[in-house]
């Protein structure tokens, strides 16, 4: 809990509405991050007052492509790499992650040339890895990967806060040529150590050539984004009840109706948004597709269901591209911030506080939808969805946070006063939250009384919002 959440004690009786206070903050999801790494096939541009070029990420890959695993080690041990002593940190199958060197350079952090590098150059990029000997911190890791056979080594940071969806790493050999990624994750299981996916440099080297000679850098990228359709009051709502597959389009031109999209190429797309087809499990595409081989302007054919309607087109893929946002506009203080408890989702004003409440770094750490809005010239206003709490109203929704609210039922919300007024008038027989990243929740309006009186229950919450 933090400090403001201590000195706020004197106000409140029993340690209940802490607990709601702390989710609305963020402070109990930050306490509760778990380190996994492991490979994704999607990146997402991390957010600050620094710009970043990220030309090497999103790589898309089956997860059966996979070198190795690495699983952390209870007893940390000392080595010796290239001449030096090194603290082994993990270790799987003969190999050893070993921690090499510390270099606190800021102005290397997360930087990639807006062009790629030529070949043979050390690529820096950002990877978060923890395990037992591995100390957390700000600056540059050095971390080698060794056996008899050979080594692999690579540049990565570790934060002092994990957005597991926003790392990721470059790994290179010895003659500091590209060997392959690795990415880190969160599974938010405590039975599962950390580990480390590294993955081959086929797919990655192939593309990357293609980059070099081509005028377009960076990944190539679907002209539109993924939300996973696995809540059942959703897949009512798009009509999916009878099917199995498909995950909802945003992002795309806005059009009357919902767009499902139900095949990539010739991958049939899950309703939690991985794909399935031969040659590999699974790969994920929520909420980015990134593909590996294509470069942008490419085509690639796509299966969308509308309106009960199935129909193939071909869409152009787009450059990926990184953003960095500049601002240090903070919205309005609000010390004793207010909150909203709808079913299981968690909404609290945006407010310096809430920002603050990321740590000293925030403006490093913070999510992209929140820094984006501090380089605002103007004071803005906003509602954020901090947490959804597990409910079987919530069910594939749960690990949406720090989102920022954009409208109720199609009205435009900026403040829990106008949340609180779009929830008193919902003529449809659902209720849909949309946030300004794109994602959809959709509940059941008549369910919604009777799911907040359950969460509230379950989590043993005194009221939905601030008495």
């Amino acid at each position: 809990m933090s400090g403001h959440g201590a000195h706020q004690s004197d106000h409140v009786n029993a340690g209940r509405f802490d607990m709601i206070l702390a989710l609305a903050l963020g402070s109990w999801t930050l306490a509760k991050v778990e380190s996994h790494i492991g490979v994704v096939s999607y990146h997402r541009p991390h957010a600050g007052y620094r710009t970043e070029c990220r030309s090497t990420a999103g790589v898309w890959v089956g997860r059966s492509s996979l070198l190795t695993h690495f699983k952390s080690v209870k007893n940390s041990r000392l080595t010796r790499v290239d001449g030096r002593s090194a603290r082994v940190v993990a270790g799987s199958e003969g190999y050893d992650l070993a921690l090499l060197d510390v270099d606190v350079v800021q102005n290397n952090w997360f930087t990639v040339s807006d062009a790629l590098p030529s070949a043979g150059a050390l690529l820096t990029a950002s990877a978060a890895v923890r395990g037992s000997g591995l100390q957390v911190k700000f600056g540059t890791s050095f971390l080698g990967i060794h056996n008899e056979g050979g080594r692999y080594r690579f540049d990565a940071t570790a934060p002092s806060y994990l957005d597991p969806e926003e790392q990721f790493g470059i790994v290179v050999d010895e003659g500091n040529s590209l060997a392959g990624i690795v990415c880190a994750f969160d599974e938010g299981d405590d039975d599962i150590p950390p580990t480390l996916e590294i993955v081959p440099s086929t797919l990655v080297k192939a593309f990357l050539n293609q980059c070099r000679a081509g005028s377009l850098i960076g990944p190539a990228s679907l002209p539109f984004k993924l939300q996973a359709a696995t809540n059942r009051s959703l897949r009512e709502y798009l009509n999916l009840n009878e099917m199995n597959e498909g995950s909802l389009v945003i992002g795309r031109n806005k059009t009357e109706t919902e767009e499902v999209l139900l095949r990539i190429a010739e991958h049939k797309v899950n309703a939690d948004g991985s794909l399935s087809g031969a040659g590999f499990e699974k790969a994920l595409v929520f909420p980015d597709y990134l593909a590996s081989c294509l470069s942008p302007g490419d085509s690639i054919a796509v299966t969308m269901l509308r309106d009960g309607n199935t129909y193939e087109q071909k869409v152009q893929l787009e450059p990926w591209i990184a953003r960095g946002w500049y601002g240090n506009q903070l919205p309005s203080e609000s010390p004793w911030p207010d909150f909203e408890v709808v079913a299981g989702l968690v909404f609290t004003d945006l407010s310096a506080e809430y920002l603050k409440e990321f740590g000293e770094s925030w403006r490093l750490v913070a999510p992209s939808s929140l820094m984006a809005l501090t380089g605002s010239e103007e004071s803005f206003a906003a509602v954020v969805l901090s947490e959804v709490l597990p409910d079987i109203s919530t069910v594939g929704y749960v690990g949406i946070r720090h989102s920022v609210l954009d409208s109720v039922n199609g009205a435009k919300v900026t403040s829990l006063t106008e949340l609180r007024r779009s929830l008193q008038v919902v003529p449809d027989s659902f209720t849909t939250f949309r946030l300004l990243c794109g994602l959809q929740i959709v509940m059941e309006t008549n369910c919604l009384e009777s799911s907040t009186r359950r969460v509230l229950d379950a989590y043993n919450l005194r009221s939905a919002r601030r008495e």
